[in-house]
C-alpha cells in the first residue's frame, strides 16, 4: 500500500496568490496550495490549504534553475528568509508550512491542527492511517516538492531536499519514497528508526501495538531509505535530545544511497558546531557548509566529495584513511566517549588526536593507538575539509565515520 501516492508525481493546485514581491532581484511569492482533499478520521471533508513561500531569481530562463525543497522543524514556520537565501545562490526555492508539526499557533495554512494542541495525533493511526499528523506534513511537503519541480525555470533534474530535526526526519524520508526525482538530500538532526534509539520511543510504545506497527511501517523514515538514489549527507548531533546516534546508525545502515555521508556533530545536543556549522535562527542556510555542498551533489559529481573510513591496524590502534576528493584536507580527528551508563545527551567526549599520518595525492591515513582497555567505549573518526567556492573562498565540509565499538576510551 502505497499511502502517499496521490501526491508522488502530480503538482498540486494552487489555491490564492497571498503576496507577489521583488527583493533586490529576488522574486517572492506567498501562497496556498491545496492538500489532502478528501475524507479524514470519519469526521467528513477536511480540506487543507498549505501555506508556502515560494523564491526564484527574477526572469530566469526555462529550466535553468536547481530546485531545492526546505523542510522546517518542530513547531516551526514556512522558512521564508531559507527561500530567499537558495534564491541568492540561483536555486528555485520552496518553504512549505508542514501542518502535522508546525507551530498551530502561528499556522497560516488551513489545517485541521490549526489552534490545536503541538503534537496531536503525530504517531496516531487509528482509526485510518490519515489520522495521523505526520500524514499532512508528508502530503504538504510532496505537494510543494511537486509544485517546485513543475514551475517553468525549475530543472527538474537537480532537485534538493533539505530538513532540521523533523524536517531532517522528512528530508530523510521524502529521499528515499521519491527515488530518482531528487538527486541531493541533507538532514541535519532528524533521522528514522525511532524505534532504534529516540526521545520519541516511549511516546510510540504508549501506543496500541498495531498503531505502532502502522506507524513504523507507513511513517518512519526507516521504511522509506532503501530506494534511496540521491547523493545524501546525515548529520546527527551526538548528544541530541531527541535523535540518538543509535537511530542515526541504523538509519544511515539502511540507505540504499551509494552516494552517502554521515558526518556527526560531537559533544553538542541539537546544535553543529564544528566550522561552517549551525547558522543563527533566520538565517539563509541551516548550515553554513550547504551552499558548497549541494553545488558539488547537483552537478552530479559527488564522487569529489571527500569520504573517510575506519580500518583496524596493529596492536589495537585504529586507522583512519581519507580521499579528499576535489577538497583540501584541513585536519584529521577522532571523538571517544566511555560507558558509563549516562544516557546519550549526558555523555562526554574526549577529543582524540592522531599518532601519525602520511598523505599523498589527496589521499591518506592517520593513526589512533588505543588509549585504556579498562572500559567499553565507542568512537568515531572524522576529517576536516575545505572546499573551493565558486567565489574564490572556500567553505568547510567535514565527513565521519561510524560509531565503533572499541576498550580504549580513556578515563576522564
Amino acid at each position: 500500500m502505497d499511502l502517499f501516492y496521490p501526491y508522488r508525481t502530480q503538482p498540486p493546485l494552487i489555491h490564492s496568490v497571498l503576496e507577489e514581491r521583488s527583493e533586490d532581484g529576488i522574486r517572492v511569492t506567498e501562497l496556498l496550495f491545496h492538500s489532502m482533499e478528501g475524507e479524514f478520521d470519519g469526521e467528513g471533508i477536511a480540506p487543507s490549504l498549505v501555506f508556502a513561500v515560494f523564491a526564484e531569481p527574477e526572469d530566469a530562463p526555462a529550466g535553468t534553475l536547481p530546485g531545492m525543497l526546505i523542510c522546517h522543524g518542530g513547531k516551526g514556520r514556512a522558512e521564508a528568509a531559507k527561500a530567499v537565501g537558495w534564491a541568492r545562490q540561483g536555486y528555485a526555492a520552496i518553504a512549505p508550512e508542514l501542518p502535522g508539526w508546525a507551530d498551530p499557533g502561528q499556522m497560516r495554512s488551513a489545517s485541521r491542527y490549526r489552534g490545536q494542541p503541538y503534537k496531536r495525533n503525530r504517531f496516531t493511526t487509528a482509526p485510518a492511517l490519515t489520522s495521523c499528523g505526520v500524514y499532512d506534513s508528508v502530503a504538504a511537503a510532496l505537494g510543494a516538492f511537486q509544485l517546485l519541480r513543475s514551475r517553468c525555470a525549475t530543472d527538474p533534474a537537480r532537485m534538493g531536499i533539505t530538513g532540521i530535526s523533523w524536517g531532517g526526519y522528512l528530508a530523510t524520508l521524502l529521499c528515499g519514497y521519491l527515488g530518482e526525482q531528487v538527486q541531493a538530500g541533507l538532514a541535519l538532526f532528524g533521522c528514522g528508526h525511532y524505534e532504534a534509539g529516540t526521545v520519541f520511543a516511549a511516546e510510540l510504545q504508549e501506543r496500541p501495538e498495531e498503531e505502532r506497527r502502522q506507524w513504523l511501517k507507513h511513517f518512519d523514515a526507516g521504511g522509506h531509505i532503501s530506494g534511496m538514489s540521491a547523493t545524501f549527507l546525515m548529520l546527527p548531533a551526538t548528544n541530541d535530545s531527541f535523535f540518538y546516534p543509535p537511530a542515526a546508525e541504523t538509519t544511515f545502515a539502511g540507505i540504499g544511497s551509494r552516494h552517502k555521508r554521515l558526518c556527526y556533530g560531537p559533544g553538542t545536543d541539537h546544535n553543529f558546531g564544528l566550522p561552517g556549522g549551525s547558522m543563527e535562527e533566520g538565517g539563509p542556510f541551516y548550515l553554513a557548509l550547504e551552499p558548497a555542498y549541494f553545488r558539488i551533489a547537483l552537478a552530479g559529481k559527488t564522487e569529489r566529495l571527500p569520504s573517510v573510513e575506519a580500518v583496524p591496524g596493529s596492536g589495537g590502534a585504529w586507522i583512519i584513511r581519507w580521499n579528499a576528493g576535489c577538497a583540501a584536507l584541513k585536519e584529521v580527528w577522532a571523538y571517544g566517549s566511555r560507558e558509563d551508563g549516562r544516557i546519550w545527551p549526558e555523555r562526554t567526549w574526549i577529543r582524540l588526536e592522531p599518532g601519525g599520518q602520511t598523505e599523498a595525492e589527496g589521499f591518506g591515513e592517520a593513526r589512533f593507538a588505543p588509549l585504556c582497555r579498562e572500559e567499553d567505549g565507542v568512537w568515531f573518526g572524522g576529517a576536516t575539509f575545505l572546499l573551493n567556492e565558486e567565489s574564490g573562498g572556500s567553505s568547510f565540509f567535514h565527513v565521519t565515520t561510524t560509531m565503533q565499538a572499541a576498550k580504549n576510551v580513556e578515563r576522564e
